[in-house]
């Protein structure tokens, strides 16, 4: 008896004149499905194999060519004419198993992920590499560095103190997009979320639309994929755009935290200090992230105006 790949166990028998011989593919009282064929796809026989695992075949005059399909691949089985005719002790022997070959459905089944592989590797290029027709990869990496340096002089600021009393809510100021940017950020957002709607907020990021840049830097971060997520954050940063603070505390965060580790007070801190940064110059998502900071710290009535100045800018933050 000969073992195979993949656990299939060789039991080719003629246990008697009546009895079939067999493959035993399984052992216990599991029931696996086969099928026997010819090398040129002609179903000879499929079922279930018995309660001790075998897979009988009953011979084809002149044939001595056979497969055999199982859940986890296909053998090629040769069995010479004078196999038949031996004892139930003999078979076995006389019989020639390939290694296992993947089956015509496993076939499809491994290029279709191979494309799906494909288009993703594609998918994340592009998510990236629209940001490289302005800022190249070395400058994209300096601008990171280069906010992250001057985010520590700004937190030793007054400015960086969070207020004892009222909010000051400042509205983001920032030039409208071109109407083709605009265009198609609203295609992106009649769009279901997935790879054709960042697409389309490639074109608009592109063409300048700051809000796509920041979509494009939060759907990256969602999928960690922080290859993509940095040039749209460097992006952002290079055209002043206080979301680039948000989507770099964003950044920081999923980083320091990927390991499983507890994030520093240090990094804890830093990541606080963008998103109040960015909540000052008046952007909705750090505003609202910043309510639920203070709402934490039990300070209701701030996270109250932080809110209420997200929402005026976006009625949908919550």
């Amino acid at each position: 008896m000969r073992k195979l790949a993949s656990g299939l166990l060789l039991g080719l028998w003629g246990a008697s004149a009546q009895a079939a011989p067999y493959l035993q593919i399984g052992e216990g009282h599991l029931a696996y499905v086969y099928r026997w064929l010819l090398p040129d796809g002609t179903v000879l026989k499929q079922g279930m194999t018995d309660n001790r695992g075998r897979a009988s075949l009953v011979a084809r005059p002149g044939v001595t060519d056979y497969l055999l399909e199982t859940l986890w691949g296909v053998y090629r089985v040769k069995v010479a004419e004078n196999c038949w005719k031996k004892k139930a002790d003999q078979f076995a022997a006389c019989v020639q198993v390939s290694e296992r070959e993947d089956s015509e459905a496993q076939k499809r089944e491994a290029e279709a992920s191979a494309r799906e592989a494909e288009a993703q590797r594609e998918f994340r290029q592009a998510r990236a590499e629209w940001v490289e027709k302005e800022i190249p990869p070395a400058q994209q990496e300096l601008v990171l560095k280069e906010a992250l340096r001057e985010q520590y002089a700004w937190a030793n600021t007054p400015a960086a103190r969070f207020p004892e009393a009222d909010f000051a809510c400042h509205p983001l100021d920032l030039p409208a997009p071109s109407a083709e940017a605009a265009e198609w950020f609203d295609l992106a957002l009649g769009k279901p979320r997935g790879r054709e709607q960042e697409m389309a907020y490639v074109e608009a990021a592109t063409r300048g639309h700051w809000r796509a840049a920041a979509r494009l830097a939060s759907a990256a971060l969602d999928d960690e994929d922080w290859e993509a997520a940095q040039p749209a954050i460097a992006w952002l940063l290079k055209h002043q755009i206080p979301s680039g603070y948000a989507k770099l505390a964003g950044l920081v965060a999923a980083t320091s935290a990927y390991d499983g580790a507890p994030v520093a007070e240090s990094t804890q801190s830093l990541v606080t200090s963008l998103r109040w940064r960015a909540a000052q110059l008046g952007d909705p998502v750090a505003l609202a992230d910043m309510s639920r900071f203070f709402a934490r710290q039990g300070r209701a009535e701030l996270a109250d105006e932080l809110l209420a100045c997200a929402q005026r800018q976006n009625p949908d933050i919550r």
